[in-house]
């Protein structure tokens, strides 16, 4: 009954939805969804990714001495709280008004962690760049059901686009400012964001306008009944359950891999070679990001079904870092580096596939809410890496230099 709840309409719905913004699949999607869509990935990404790049520079500030994974903690707990609740009351507020929210907590992010003098009020400001990444992830993929299917690619790809050109954007401004200068940089991303939603994505009922905010209409938006507004709170609970297959190994594959990053990244790093261990660091977490963006990137190409394979290539993953970093087999950091790259590749193909899967097989009136409640998963895994990431940062502090 659960399976009917997700893929047919209730009885009072109809079989399709009568918003007009959701569009067909097949229809040709014009290259400034695409366009928008990519940007929405790439400055609702950046954020989250500036903040672990930036891991080690806001402890080294005020408390070095502890684990990156704290940061990791911090950039993900309030994103997995709001996620926990937010796409069942999300329809209460308009998308303009959601990506307002988003526009700023992306621009307070980097203020308050570039200017602050403490190490609590640092981890304010990666929080806020938690509330963030994790609305904005919510309200975008829900915005792509109003949308061609092909945004979610464009909407992945960005996402992939911004672990690659934040972490290198952090990496080459490092060399030549302050991490806090840097930070100040990176409010540009925010502006875009902005502009991307009022001037570069067509016109939709779903998007709102300036106009029907100041003229109070959005309430007749807001006051439409939709086939959602129908169905009770548990029989939204209960339309999770078909998307479990799509959301366990995606929650999997990050919990392996943010373990690795948070967890064993900052204890591995090689004396007397061409960087030293901060730009060592800074160079894993930009290669796990191209790995990211290429597979991200990939999905017109290779499309997987049985996203469970990148979830237990992923585990084993973690196993062959974690006995490396104690027992030191790999003599070249060149071999950390290819295998960093595919740790990332793994990742990003679990979620654009997982993704794609959860919008074919959702029903059309039930499609937004299910992209939202699938982003569940991956936030979850990675919440739990970043406790799991403290243990192991303990575990292997003392290995020592290669």
């Amino acid at each position: 009954q659960s399976t009917m709840a997700l893929h047919q309409p209730d009885e009072a719905a109809p079989l399709l939805s009568d918003d007009a913004s959701i569009v067909s699949p097949s229809k040709k999607t014009p290259v400034r969804d695409l366009a928008a869509f990519w940007l929405f990935g790439l400055t609702n990404n950046f954020p989250y990714v500036i903040m672990l790049s930036a891991a080690n520079d806001i402890l080294a500030k005020n408390n070095p001495g502890l684990g990156t994974g704290i940061i990791l903690l911090a950039a993900i707990l309030p994103d997995l709280c709001l996620k926990s609740f937010f796409p069942f009351v999300m329809q209460r507020m308009s998308f303009f008004m959601r990506v307002g929210v988003v526009v700023l907590l992306n621009l307070a992010s980097f203020i308050i962690v570039a200017l602050s003098d403490a190490t609590w009020l640092s981890l304010f400001g990666v929080a806020c760049a938690s509330l963030c990444s994790g609305m904005g992830e919510i309200t975008f993929l829900a915005l792509t059901a109003h949308y061609s299917d092909t945004c979610i690619t464009a909407w992945s790809s960005g996402t992939g686009g911004a672990g690659v050109l934040g972490a290198l954007s952090y990496l080459g401004l490092t060399l030549i400012v302050s991490p806090s200068t840097a930070l100040l940089i990176m409010v540009v991303g925010p502006c875009i964001m902005a502009v991307s939603y009022l001037l570069v994505l067509t016109p939709s009922p779903a998007k709102g306008s300036c106009q029907a905010i100041v003229h109070n209409s959005l309430a007749e938006t807001r006051n439409r009944e939709k086939p959602l507004d129908r169905i009770p709170l548990t029989m939204r609970l209960r339309m999770v359950v078909p998307l479990l297959p799509y959301m366990v190994p995606l929650f999997v594959v990050y919990l392996a891999e943010y373990l690795i990053n948070q967890g064993i990244f900052d204890s591995v790093y090689w004396d007397g070679i061409f960087i030293d261990k901060d730009t060592q660091y800074r160079a894993f977490q930009t290669l796990y990001q191209c790995g990211v963006f290429v597979s991200r990137s990939s999905f017109s190409f290779i499309r997987i079904e049985r996203i469970w394979i990148p979830s237990v290539l992923q585990c084993i993953n973690l196993a062959l870092f974690c006995l490396d970093c104690r027992f030191k087999i790999v003599p070249s950091i060149w071999v950390w580096f290819l295998a960093i790259f595919y740790e990332g590749m793994l990742g990003g193909a679990a979620y654009v596939n997982a993704f794609h899967l959860i919008s074919t097989t959702a029903h059309t009136d039930f499609r937004e809410f299910s992209m939202a409640i699938g982003a569940v998963a991956a936030s979850l895994g990675i919440a739990l890496a970043g406790a799991g990431s403290i243990g192991l940062h303990e575990a292997f502090k003392n290995v020592g230099p290669r």
